[in-house]
Parts: structure tokens; sequence; C-alpha cells
């Protein structure tokens, strides 16, 4: 890809993809498209978004310890994990 001209970066700011990858602690269901975002505070907010989707898609109470959203860069090296745990009651032991 081109670079932008040095007024339309410091304009739109810099664009990074991001993968967030849902691993249950057994099985990962894998962000293959990923998204573009801005910054790492944008990048959290969408973890956790991932996250509460995911819990709400669920209609029984389940065990949140194990799950987690990997978020790796577009070179696929994991920058965080996101618990599940951060937004259900239960912390891990």
């Amino acid at each position: 890809m081109d670079e932008l001209p040095p007024f339309c970066a410091r304009k739109l700011g810099r664009m990074t993809r991001y993968h967030f990858h849902v691993y249950d602690g057994r099985n990962y269901d894998w962000d293959s498209e990923g998204m573009m975002l801005p910054d790492l505070a944008a990048v959290v907010t969408e973890a956790e978004y991932r996250a509460r989707s995911v819990i709400a898609t669920r209609s029984r109470a389940q065990d949140w310890t194990a799950w987690i959203v990997d978020v790796r860069g577009s070179d696929d090296i994991t920058l965080f994990h996101y618990p599940f745990t951060q937004i259900t009651d239960v912390q891990p032991s």
C-alpha cells in the first residue's frame, strides 16, 4: 500500500488492523477479517464488545473463567488477552 502524503496522515491518523480471536479454553474462533482501528483504546473497547457479544448469545449460565479474547496485530503477534471474567462476576482463582 502506498504511503499517505504527510498532510493526510496527520489529518486521518494511522489505522492498524487488529484481530479478535475468541478462545474458550479449548478451541479458537478465529477472526480472519480483523478490524482497522486507530489506537489501543479503541482496541480494548472492541475486545470488550466482542466478549460481551459472545456472553449475550449464550442463553444459559456458563463458566467464563477460561474464555478470553486473544487480541493480535496484523503481524499475528498477541498484544494482550482480554479475559471474559473482566466483565462477569466470576474472577479466576
